[in-house]
């Protein structure tokens, strides 16, 4: 999964704040969390009356070292790490039971054949809140954030893993966006909302060299997407109609 965050530096104005202290906009559950990777050494953290963990971004970076989002900090399940000499103060988003969020559920089958990554786009979701294993097929290990798991309205498998999936969402929507930060400069990118409520922004296709992490080189709000740092990518948008 790759969360949203929610500030923006103070040159620009329209970005200022994002709802929701900047996690997702039905975030009813938040914890600011401090997390240090000493001497570059992995350390987690379980975060106690947490069921599923929604998102997690940076709120103030201690270190010098930088924090990556999946290279240097991350989720699974209800546990926060940090690696490589990251050291932060978080905004966690969660949910406290597994079926907060599942306004609409379904059950569909994902195979990484070949051992190879495979994704499928969920249709009529503008997010997806959980997804768990139902039934497992294959011989490889099925774990959430290794094997599969899943990012705005797309869901993912890798390494081996084949099961039938038990997934939860909110209905709406999805929309690409390409937006680019040519020469390292910032770009603002409208998101076509029609009057709809954005949920998530993930990048779908990279087509930089440069990284595309969220509060770092892209943000966004209810309107639009603003790229920075050579960021250029194809995002999908997830709208709640």
């Amino acid at each position: 999964m790759y969360p949203i965050m929610f500030l923006v530096k103070a040159s620009v104005t329209l970005l200022a704040v994002i709802n929701c202290s900047g996690v997702h906009a039905y975030c009813e559950n938040n914890a600011s969390v401090k997390l240090s990777s000493y001497k570059y050494k992995y350390k987690s953290q379980v975060i106690d009356d947490a069921s599923d963990i929604i998102s997690m971004t940076v709120d103030h970076r201690i270190s010098k070292a930088t924090c990556d989002y999946t290279d240097s900090y991350g989720f699974r399940g209800n546990k926060v790490w940090v690696d490589n000499g990251c050291r932060a103060v978080f905004k966690i988003c969660y949910t406290k039971d597994a079926g907060a969020y599942c306004q609409h559920k379904t059950s569909l089958r994902l195979s990484s054949n070949g051992y190879q990554y495979a994704s499928q786009i969920l249709d009529d979701a503008a997010i997806v809140t959980s997804m768990r294993v139902r039934h497992q097929i294959s011989k490889a290990t099925c774990d959430y954030g290794d094997s599969y798991g899943f990012r705005g309205s797309t869901m993912w498998v890798n390494n081996g893993c084949r099961a039938i999936f038990s997934v939860c969402f909110r209905k709406g929507t999805s929309v690409t966006v390409e937006c680019s930060s040519r020469d390292y400069k910032p770009k603002v990118c409208k998101i076509p909302t029609n009057g709809g409520r954005v949920l998530s922004v993930v990048p779908e296709k990279h087509k930089s060299r440069s990284p595309c992490l969220p509060g770092d080189s892209y943000f966004h709000t209810d309107k639009v997407i603003r790229v920075t740092n050579g960021c250029r990518a194809v995002f999908r948008v997830g709208i709640k109609n």
